[in-house]
This record gives C-alpha cells, structure tokens and sequence, in this order.
C-alpha cells in the first residue's frame, strides 16, 4: 500500500501532537523574544546601546537560524524530523542558560548565536510534520492552532519572564564559582532555559514520524529540484517571501521593544507592563487563531481562489495598523487597547504564510522550500526587525525617549509596504495553486 492509500494518523492523536508542537513552539518563543524583557536590565548591567541590544534581539540570533535552515531543509526532508527537533530543542534550551552566565556583550552575542542554531530546526520540522499528520483541508487549522505558541508563548514569556524577574530583585545576591555575582535577568534567563529540556525528553516519548504524503513520485528530493521547482514559479515564492517578510519585521519590532517602551514612555516597571502585555496578548492572541480559522474557512466556501493567502493580506493590514497605534498613544492605558486589536491579527501572518507555502509545494521538497523561505524570513526580518528600530533611535533621533516614534516607523512602514507586495503576488499565487495538482501526477 502507497503512503498515499494509508489511513491518515488518529485524529485525536494528531492534535495531541501538536499540541506537544505549540508546547515547543511556546519555549522557541520565550527563548526567542526573552532578550526584549530584560532589556532594560541587560543595559544597565553591561552597560549596552540600544543597537548592541537590538544586534542581540536580531543579527546574533538570525546569524544562523536562518543560514542552518538550508542544511536543516535537507535532513528533515530525507530523515527523522521529530529527532531532529528534539535536537534543536535542546540547544537552544542550553544555549539560553548560558546567556544567564553571559558578563559581557560578546559571551551573550555568542550565547544568542546558539539559540539561533537551535530554533533553525523549528519551522522545517514542524510544517513539514504537521502537512503529514492532518489531510489538505484541515491543515490551515491545524497551522491555525499551532500558532498559538505564537501568542501564548509572548504572553508566557513576558509573563512568567516579568514575574520571576521581580521575585529575583527581592532575593539577596548569589554568587556562583567563575562567574562571580549573578544579576536577576541572569537567573531569569536560566530560569526560561531549564523547561526546554524536560519538554524534549516528552517529545521523545509520545511524538511519532509520520507517514510522509503528497509524494509526488516523479519529483526527486533535492535541491536542484527545489530551487527549479521556486524558479518556474518564482512570482509566488518571491511575493510570498518577501510580502511575509516584511509583514514579519514589524512583529519581531514591536515585540522586541514593547517592555522598553513603557518602561520610558509610562514608566512602568516590567513586572506591571509584562503582566498586562500577557493578558492583552494571552486572551486577544488565542482569538486570533480561531478567527484566523474561520476567515479563511468562510473564504473557502465562498469559492474564494486563493483563501489562504488573502487571509494573510488581511493579518497583515490589521496587525501593522493597530500595531503602529500602540507606540502612539498618550497613555499607558489606551496602548494596551491597542495592544488587545492588534492581537486579534497576530496568528494571521505566521499561520497562513505557513499554510500558503504548503498549498503550493510537494511533500519531496516541501522542508527544503520551507528553509529558503526561512532563511529569507531570518534575514530581512528576524536580523532587521530590532535592529532598524534601535538605529533609528540612537542615530536618527538620537534620544531614547523616542522608542515609540521608532517602532512605529518600523511597524508602519514595513506593514505597507509587505502589503502592497503580496496584493501584487495573488496573481502569481493563484496561478501556483491552480497547477499545483499536476506536479503530484
């Protein structure tokens, strides 16, 4: 019996995969964007610029999270991907812990450098094992639910991040052989790391490889193919790539500047605005996943060509203009509203960009192509989003008052101009997916 002919995995038990998924999802996350909520601290310890800051939050981390992506690509197309995200999971894990031993900007650039090498096995492993344990039309959804880790991770992150680093202030010093006096941010970041490596001994035992599908036999898994195969229908991947890419350089913007800013906007200390960022976040962010579901459902019956991807067009209008309002508004109250709208549309972008990608690729190179998109994601994105944001602040206005003008720049700009770029790829979108049956022929 062909892997196509086999019963697709137990229902139930798929979605207990993934939300093993979203659990792995949710620690990539809080390792991920940790750096942002002790900023502050970080600064005041090592005595950093907000550029040295935002090289941490983007370039250090996406040095080669997005580069390892390619090799990664390739093994999870030809090996155990669930193996090789317990690997990756345990990395990085480790690697956050020692970014709490970190006394300098370069222990903790290299430290964050580790955490980038870890997480490039995330997003390959992940939609290529998530295409194979749920059929085409419930795959969105299950993307959908996936993406939770998105919005429960920010919110755990500044949550338990925001909490533990108030308990810690209340603690007298501790001191630990080589490393002298650990600061409070220090333990908080060992703190985030530990779970990781619980969580991979539990991915190790209740996650299954899946039977792979959609295997279009008379397509080889290599790279040659998958790069000829993005070349015939480069106006889809080029909208789609760089359309999400910069749609995702306003998320990782405001992610990553959002304690700073009120921290010297409103003056609130991090554990009151992480706090209120989680619940904002926490409750909108879940939302977001089911509303995300049901547009692009609704679309779909109603004949919609292409649902998926003007599903993300729409996340993307609505993330980057309630996204911008947060950094503009006179007090700290009516930032956070926006902060609650604008969580309505964060799962839209990283689901269905996620999603869009599948619908138009073969299983045999479906990893490979996910890498490259990741490796462009990482670069025009991940590395550029904190960073440009940092830039404008310190050598534009050159005052630090001025986070939210910056991150609302970033945010707004980027937001518009990600937009434009995806209206102009529908076409091509459209085309890809329409023909895309032929290619499993």
């Amino acid at each position: 019996m062909n892997a196509i002919d086999k019963p697709w995995s137990n229902a139930h038990y798929a979605w207990c995969v993934v939300s093993v998924l979203i659990l792995v999802y949710i620690l990539a996350m809080v390792d991920r964007i940790i750096v942002g909520l002790l900023a502050v601290s970080i600064q005041a310890d090592l005595n950093l610029t907000d550029t040295q800051i935002g090289l941490l939050q983007g370039f250090a981390f996406a040095i080669f999270y997005t580069t390892l992506g390619l090799p990664i690509g390739w093994l999870a197309d030809r090996r155990n991907r669930r193996n090789l995200l317990v690997l990756g999971l345990v990395i990085w894990s480790v690697m956050t812990i020692f970014a709490g031993l970190a006394t300098s900007f370069l222990f903790l650039f290299i430290a964050r450098i580790g955490v980038g090498i870890g997480e490039a096995t995330l997003t390959p492993t992940v939609s290529s094992l998530v295409a194979d344990y749920f059929p085409p039309e419930k795959r969105t959804k299950a993307f959908s639910i996936y993406q939770l880790g998105l919005a429960i991770g920010s919110a755990i992150a500044w949550l338990a991040g925001g909490q533990l680093l108030g308990y810690i202030q209340t603690l007298p010093p501790i001191t630990v052989a080589f490393f002298g006096v650990i600061q409070p941010w220090q333990l908080t970041m060992i703190g985030v790391g530990l779970p990781g490596l619980f969580v991979a001994v539990l991915m190790m035992l209740t996650v299954k490889e899946p039977i792979r599908r959609d295997m279009a036999t008379n397509i080889p898994a290599s790279w040659k193919t998958a790069l000829r195969f993005i070349r015939v229908n480069r106006g889809a991947f080029l909208s789609h790539h760089v359309g999400m890419s910069l749609a995702v350089l306003g998320l990782y913007a405001w992610l990553a500047w959002l304690p700073t800013f009120f921290v010297r906007e409103f003056e609130w200390a991090i554990p009151k605005s992480t706090l209120w960022f989680s619940l904002c976040i926490g409750i909108t962010g879940i939302l977001s996943t089911f509303i995300t579901s049901y547009v692009v459902s609704q679309l779909s019956k109603r004949g919609c060509n292409g649902a998926t991807y003007i599903a993300l067009m729409i996340g993307v209008a609505g993330s980057a203009f309630f996204g911008v309002l947060v950094f503009l508004m006179p007090t700290p109250e009516l930032s956070l509203i926006m902060l609650s709208l604008c969580g309505l549309f964060i799962v839209f972008a990283p689901a269905c960009g996620l999603a869009a990608l599948v619908e138009i690729t073969p299983n045999e190179i479906r990893a490979k192509c996910t890498a490259i998109y990741l490796m462009v994601l990482g670069l025009l994105a991940v590395a550029e989003g904190p960073l440009f944001v940092a830039l404008l602040t310190d050598h534009v206005f050159a005052d630090p008052q001025s986070i939210g003008f910056s991150v609302a720049i970033v945010v707004g700009g980027s937001g518009a101009v990600g937009l434009f770029v995806l209206l102009l790829g529908l076409p091509h979108f459209r085309s890809s997916l329409q023909s895309a049956s032929t290619w499993r022929s």
